[in-house]
């Protein structure tokens, strides 16, 4: 029997960055750091409540999700080789494939006598739903590397 050859680590580079960047561990990544930036928002909304004309911010859900559901798809059908978000005001990535995000003003209804846009219900139930997403999204990506993890070591325990 002849041996296979041995890997060349260009070799074995290559096949850990294919991994990487063509499962779900990028878009985990990115709806991971999406939820982070939008807490931070809403924590700061929250602490400016009694702000006098201060306007909420949040980041667009629906444009990001439509973004990343476009890089999935074009990743997928091999037109980037690598994961990238398409073109967006509010949404980018740095030099160092770090999500970049423009916050845009939350609605929120009426504005008070003080000039604030403060809604308490609105913003508890945004804060609830990113928390239950980024925790389900932990979730996901703890077993994706308890997988890697056991077909590295080869065995299922």
């Amino acid at each position: 029997m002849v041996p296979a050859p041995p890997l060349r680590c260009r070799d074995v580079m290559s096949a850990v960055q294919g991994m990487f960047a063509r499962g779900e561990l990028p878009v985990l990544e990115k709806a991971m750091a999406f939820q982070e930036r939008r807490q931070a928002l809403i924590a700061s909304n929250i602490a400016n409540a009694s702000t006098p004309f201060y306007r909420p911010q949040d980041l667009d859900e629906g444009e990001f999700n439509r973004l990343l559901r476009e890089a999935v798809k074009a990743r997928d059908e091999g037109s980037r080789h690598r994961f990238e978000l398409g073109p967006s005001k509010s949404f980018g990535l740095d030099e160092a494939d770090r999500l970049t995000v423009s916050p845009i003003e939350a609605r929120e209804g009426q504005v008070r006598h003080d000039g604030n846009a403060f809604n308490v219900e609105r913003q508890m139930a945004r804060l609830a739903d990113n928390t239950l997403s980024y925790q389900r999204n932990a979730q996901l990506l703890e077993g994706s590397y308890r997988m890697l993890s056991m077909a590295i070591r080869g065995r299922s325990s």
